[in-house]
């Protein structure tokens, strides 16, 4: 299959999972890296067009492929695809859930967190990049490519620079992140933060945020460990998802290349 054709079967969705395309792009993916980055390039810069497709996918399939092939080249393309206009952003991701949001960020970064601090302290964007973003942070810890300190600190710094703000769901992930990479160091900012209503409660009690921290802290770092290997699956089809597809085209049965 030639590049042209290949780029066309991931652009426009006409059915299920393209297989066949996707095989030849993880087989051949130095000549395709450039092109898909250019697929996200393109979207930046006329993202309007681009949303008023339903039927395109492309910048889907480029976001998920750079992030499983692990292109640090792609990384600053990527943060600034997540970093567009909140509303439409909210309409190109809406296939991905936040740990996998996660994953890419992490796979494509080559240890820099720099831009993935600067999208979680936007509150101008959508809140699942910023919140996949601040699940990177501790995934960062277990891969080896974050001090957890340097996690912690992060952490605080947000929960104290932020605590006279509007609250919202970011703080969940914030405490979440913490939680994460056990909160030792961070008891008397959460009960602070848990007193002022910075958490939900639908989300978390104060007992369930102690009994966290009665956890070794190793224990904590193994079950943080499974949650970022199960964020991404190395069998590329296991990552994607097309909830819309019965819908539209019938069953899975009827897809000739699933």
């Amino acid at each position: 299959m030639n590049v042209k054709k290949i780029i066309e079967k991931l652009s426009y969705r006409t059915k299920g999972y393209e297989s066949k395309a996707v095989n030849e792009v993880l087989q051949r993916s130095e000549e395709f890296v450039p092109l898909l980055i250019e697929i996200l390039d393109e979207v930046i810069k006329d993202p309007l067009s681009y949303c008023n497709q339903s039927c395109y996918y492309g910048d889907y399939y480029a976001l998920m492929l750079l992030g499983h092939l692990k292109e640090v080249s792609a990384h600053i393309s990527i943060v600034n695809y997540l970093n567009l206009d909140r509303d439409l952003v909210e309409i190109f991701v809406d296939d991905i859930a936040d740990d996998q949001i996660s994953a890419v960020l992490m796979r494509t970064c080559g240890g820099d967190f720099d831009f993935i601090r600067k999208l979680i302290l936007n509150d101008e964007i959508y809140e699942k990049v910023r919140i996949g973003a601040i699940y990177t942070i501790s995934f960062g810890v277990v891969a080896g490519m974050l001090k957890r300190a340097e996690a912690v600190s992060f952490y605080q710094s947000f929960l104290k620079d932020q605590l006279d703000e509007n609250f919202s769901s970011i703080y969940d992930a914030i405490c979440t992140g913490i939680l994460s990479i056990h909160p030792k160091e961070s008891m008397d900012l959460l009960k602070t933060c848990y007193k002022k209503g910075c958490f939900s409660r639908d989300f978390i009690t104060w007992q369930e945020i102690v009994d966290v921290n009665k956890r070794d802290e190793n224990h904590s770092l193994e079950i943080l460990a499974g949650n970022y290997q199960n964020s991404w699956d190395d069998n590329f089809k296991n990552n994607m998802n097309f909830p819309s597809y019965e819908f539209l085209f019938g069953s899975k049965d009827s897809w000739s290349e699933w």
